[in-house]
């Protein structure tokens, strides 16, 4: 009799021994998925907020360019009116457009790519979302630097061809 409740005991200390490791996997597996789903509602979170908030930089950076334009297109046709010589302005001006459009162009491609790689089912892209995220940062940087070079006209070339014809006029 002792001897077969031995047998007893010995069958569950055995039985217990092997199902506690398998619950104990079991449950840091679905910690772990929790925690990787989490992320994953993160960082979709995340990307929305920085989409919104570059789109509305988009805006206001097209208006700016677009208000200088009409203004140098304004200034350039009061000039010809008497007589000036503004064949430098309408070089930047055109110039300032083209590299408007080239910024529009790269900031799109940029919210774009955003909003894709935000599509991508986190954790089976294959690293399809770090190529989109990638992608993205080299559209946002063409567009910075289009957009540096606007600046750059505007304040190395516009501005001091603008004082050098408000100096004509006033040496007439």
């Amino acid at each position: 009799m002792r001897d077969s409740i031995l047998k007893v005991l010995m069958v569950i200390v055995l039985m217990t021994s092997f199902t506690l490791p398998t619950f104990a996997q079991e449950t840091t597996t679905q910690t772990r998925q929790e925690k990787v789903a989490q992320r994953c509602e993160l960082i979709t979170q995340r990307i929305s907020v920085i989409t919104t908030k570059y789109d509305t930089n988009k805006q206001r950076h097209i208006q700016r360019y677009e208000r200088i334009a009409e203004k140098v297109t304004e200034l350039v046709k009061k000039l010809e009116a008497k007589d000036i010589d503004v064949a430098k302005l309408k070089q930047y001006l055109s110039q300032i457009v083209e590299l408007k459009k080239e910024f529009v162009s790269e900031y799109t491609q940029f919210i774009d790519s955003l909003k894709q790689a935000q599509t991508y089912v986190c954790g089976n892209s294959e690293g399809d979302f770090k190529l989109k995220v990638q992608e993205a940062k080299s559209h946002l940087l063409k567009a910075r630097e289009a957009s540096l070079e606007i600046r750059v006209i505007i304040n190395d070339q516009l501005k001091p061809e603008l004082k050098s014809i408000i100096t004509q006029i006033r040496n007439k």
